[in-house]
């Protein structure tokens, strides 16, 4: 197995290169601070790329896992609200990644998300949509998501 880390707000920015040091990745997730705008369409770009990368394993499932507690509103939009042209590039980055044999399974945090953009992006890719109320509910949709990541194996 495999992991990487790649973090968005007004950007998104590659956190941890692809690699089998979980440690690192781990690390590089506890040091992230929530901040900023949403901008998913170039983090399902850049966590593509890293997929599609040299450093893959080619006999691995290529997985991505999408956090937001937001709404699509960057690169294009004033990174408030929704910005619909943000959710246009990220519905198109999602067909990508599919095209690329990358599942996109994605957990909406909060009440202040597009469920239906999230659910779009989800099953374009033949993974799972996940909603947390909470960051309470967070165990339980990552206890579920781990059964559904390693049948995909």
């Amino acid at each position: 197995d495999q992991s990487a880390l790649v973090s968005f707000a007004n950007n998104a920015a590659l956190d941890q290169q692809l690699a089998d040091n979980h440690n690192q990745t781990k690390t590089a997730l506890n040091s992230l601070a929530a901040l900023g705008a949403t901008n998913i369409g170039d983090a399902i770009k850049l966590a593509s790329g890293e997929l599609t990368s040299s450093r893959i394993d080619p006999t691995a499932s290529q997985v991505m896992i999408l956090l937001t507690d937001g709404k699509a509103n960057k690169p294009s939009g004033p990174g408030y609200g929704e910005y619909p042209a943000d959710v246009a590039y990220a519905l198109a980055e999602a067909q990508a990644a599919a095209a690329a044999g990358i599942k996109i399974f994605t957990i909406g945090l909060d009440g202040d998300i597009n469920a239906a953009m999230l659910g779009q992006i989800a099953s374009t890719t033949q993974a799972k949509y996940y909603f947390a109320p909470t960051g309470a509910e967070l165990d339980d949709v990552f206890a579920a998501l781990k059964d559904d990541v390693c049948q995909e194996q």
